[in-house]
């Protein structure tokens, strides 16, 4: 007779539990509101892929590829604002040391240039 009250008990609170928590489990079940997007990829990164990406398309010498950051300047244009990515290769003549990359606000390059 015990052992019929305690079973009868027993399924009713694992009832009640899974009444309670079933609720919960879509909100559980789903990943992190963020894990599907990538990482945001700053303007540096960007001109650095790029200018990679011209190396190896034999588009600019392969000394390049070991091009470091020398600096950045943001501009408005027509409402969205662009980002030049300054970057320096000392290995490169005078005239040709500083490459400029102008990055879109949405991530998109622009153009490339040696600056003077």
């Amino acid at each position: 007779m015990i052992a019929e009250e305690t079973d009868i008990v027993m399924r009713k609170s694992i009832v009640a539990i899974a009444l309670i928590t079933a609720p919960l489990a879509p909100v559980l079940s789903r990943p992190a509101h963020n894990a599907d997007k990538p990482a945001e990829r700053t303007p540096e990164h960007i001109a650095k892929t790029h200018v990679l990406r011209l190396v190896t398309k034999a588009k600019l010498p392969a000394s390049w590829a070991k091009a470091s950051y020398a600096g950045h300047s943001y501009k408005n244009v027509k409402g969205s604002v662009q980002t030049t990515v300054l970057l320096s290769n000392s290995a490169e003549p005078q005239g040709k040391q500083l490459y400029k990359v102008v990055v879109a606000s949405d991530g998109k390059v622009i153009s490339g240039y040696y600056a003077n």
